[in-house]
């Protein structure tokens, strides 16, 4: 009788499990999680690319006082990323990302930042929030 009823309450505690592992708002927190953790993984390879000074392949923008912004971004409507975010790095070495912007690519972003007119890092950021970017 004991192994009955042991039985019956594993069997009731397993079917609950496999469908709360199985319900779709767990299955959508479970992706969250996991392309968040790319997302950060992304962004910590590009700032130790940055930090190496390895930027070559990133959109440059260079201001008549000399200084410079180097941008890169991830998105998720053509690489199957699975998200979007921008990264920038600057002349006086501050690192910046916004963890949710979509440029949909490299050429997205010299487009809609190219038409930026700034004559410093400081205005170029000032102008770029305007564009939609919220670094943080």
């Amino acid at each position: 009788m004991k192994k009955t009823i042991l039985l019956s309450v594993v069997v009731v505690v397993g079917v609950l499990a496999i469908a709360v592992y199985l319900s779709p708002s767990l299955q959508t927190r479970l992706l969250d999680l996991y392309f968040h953790h790319e997302r950060d993984a992304w962004i910590g390879r590009q700032k130790a690319l940055a930090t190496a000074g390895d930027i070559g392949g990133w959109a440059r923008f260079t201001f008549p006082d000399g200084s410079w912004i180097a941008m890169a971004n991830e998105h998720s409507c053509c690489s199957g990323a699975g998200f979007d975010c921008v990264v920038a790095i600057d002349s006086k070495g501050d690192f910046r990302v916004d963890p949710d912007k979509n440029f949909c690519g490299r050429e997205g972003l010299e487009n809609c930042l190219g038409k930026v007119t700034a004559s410093s890092v400081a205005e170029f950021y000032t102008q770029a929030e305007r564009e939609g970017l919220d670094f943080k």
